[in-house]
């Protein structure tokens, strides 16, 4: 099966902020039991530049992790949809 790109976007939240999502179908396997490649990031734009501050992604082959407040740690995923919310949910918190 070769993969297929689902979604690939960055929505504006705010002026300074954005949340990107990207959602690729690839073929099942011990890496990606769900089929699915994914990354979700909340960026802000401080001094100048944009900075990542939460992300959630299986990507790499790492399994699901969450890097949060300068540490990757294990993510418990449940769906696309929840992952999302929680990254939406620790960005509004942390900005």
């Amino acid at each position: 099966m070769k993969s297929k790109l689902i979604l690939d976007r960055s929505y504006r939240i705010s002026e300074n902020e954005i949340l990107d999502v990207y959602y690729l179908e690839v073929e099942r396997d011990s890496f990606y039991p769900e089929g699915m490649k994914y990354a979700i990031n909340y960026r802000i734009f401080r001094n100048g530049k944009w900075h990542v501050i939460v992300r959630i992604d299986n990507k790499e082959r790492q399994g699901h992790h969450i890097h949060f407040k300068g540490n990757v740690e294990k993510f418990n995923f449940t769906s696309f949809e929840d992952a999302k919310n929680k990254v939406l949910k620790l960005g509004d918190e942390l900005k």
